[in-house]
């Protein structure tokens, strides 16, 4: 397909002034100088890439007042002249942020997050852990405690903590968390009956979520010339921070099939698969359920993003994932301070903010798991440390 180009731009020109007279130098405008420069570049057709570029710059002017003295020097009032440095956009360019996701990584994400038949509480799975709380209520009891020939002996200090530490993480907290969202098993259930009559009424419901967001800063202090003509208007500016920040966010659209949204015409219906789709019992066990109770399945995890893939395609109605797009914003500000001039400004005294904004649209897919092998955070490292400890010592 050929791309669209609807660019605007802003390009007054610098402005000139002329020495009559002694020299009184002031910050006079504060304003932006909104829409710079912007281009779009776009794929016709809905749902299809795009790419947004907008520059702009904050108080790129300087008042220049000039005096009528005694000795009989020319007056005139003011004259404002943009700094060609900024007039021009400025330098600014996007810094690298660290940590963002890959696009597949990103596709498996908002699928899994936005799919209609992801569970509140994943019921068979819940069910499948209450089997371990006897031992888990035992273990409080008797936490401290071990069998040794036949007597018991108190754990040495490391084994108590990493004991409990270990049961916390794949014991009771997850089994606490089950729990709470049990509590507002009607509200998420209401929630879902919402999200199904859309569905009924509109014939598709678009899903959106949050991704990811990172943020990269540093401090240039490199010198650049703002203005260079008319030469008795000399000056320098000084970049003193520049961060770049990345925001990742993505919606898919979600449709049922003809049947399925037919039979949603009644209340009943509606209501069960509600209460269906909210603790994942509108069929028999999924993957994604047999995945999440299977040992060590957690650890995997840790590297790919499995769990994730069989939720994202855990399908319990006839509803499909008709479309699946990324979006991201990447928004970068330098600060710039004056550093020197020649027509009265002291250092310091004017201040300019040169701002550059990216916004994209592109196509994600989940078709495929991912893998990653970055560095693992301190609480996997703690865990991993407390299995060591009571395997070892």
């Amino acid at each position: 397909m050929v791309s669209r180009d609807r660019s605007r731009y802003d390009n007054s020109g610098v402005g000139s002034a002329t020495y009559k007279g002694p020299l009184v130098s002031t910050v006079y405008n504060n304003s932006w100088r909104n829409n710079w420069g912007r281009i779009i570049d776009q794929v016709p057709g809905k749902d299809n890439s795009l790419t947004i570029t907008k520059r702009s710059c904050s108080n790129p002017l300087v008042s220049n007042k000039y005096y009528l003295t005694l000795d009989g020097s020319q007056f005139k009032e003011t004259r404002l002249f943009p700094l060609s440095f900024f007039n021009n956009g400025g330098s600014a360019n996007h810094l690298s942020v660290p940590g963002r996701p890959t696009n597949a990584q990103l596709g498996v994400q908002l699928r899994s997050v936005t799919n209609p038949s992801r569970p509140k509480v994943d019921a068979y799975a819940f069910i499948f852990e209450l089997r371990e709380l006897p031992s888990l209520l035992f273990g409080a009891g008797l936490s401290n405690l071990t069998r040794v020939g036949g007597n018991s002996r108190k754990l040495p200090l490391p084994k108590q903590f990493a004991k409990n530490t270990i049961e916390w993480h794949f014991g009771w907290k997850p089994l606490v968390q089950d729990y709470l969202k049990l509590i507002d098993f009607a509200y998420h259930t209401q929630r879902r009956m919402h999200l199904l009559s859309r569905m009924r009424d509109e014939g598709s419901v678009i899903r959106k979520t949050k991704l990811w967001s990172g943020t990269a800063v540093e401090t240039p202090n490199n010198i650049v010339v703002s203005n260079s003509a008319p030469s008795a208007f000399y000056s320098t500016h000084k970049c003193v921070s520049r961060s770049t920040t990345k925001n990742v966010w993505g919606y898919t659209k979600w449709s049922p099939s003809s049947s399925f949204r037919l039979n949603l015409r009644d209340d009943t219906f509606l209501m069960k698969q509600a209460r269906g789709l909210a603790l994942g019992i509108n069929d028999s066990i999924s993957f994604a359920t047999i995945w999440q109770v299977l040992p060590w399945s957690w650890l995997a995890d840790w590297f790919t993003d499995i769990g994730s893939w069989l939720t994202a395609h855990r399908n319990n109605v006839p509803i499909t994932c008709d479309v699946i797009r990324g979006c991201e914003t990447t928004s970068t500000e330098e600060v710039y301070v004056l550093e020197s001039s020649n027509f009265g400004l002291e250092p310091g005294s004017h201040t300019c903010t040169v701002k550059l904004v990216t916004k994209s649209r592109f196509g994600l897919s989940a078709a495929f798991p991912s893998f990653d092998f970055d560095i693992l955070s301190a609480s996997q490292l703690n865990i991993l440390a407390n299995l060591a400890v009571l395997k070892y010592r």
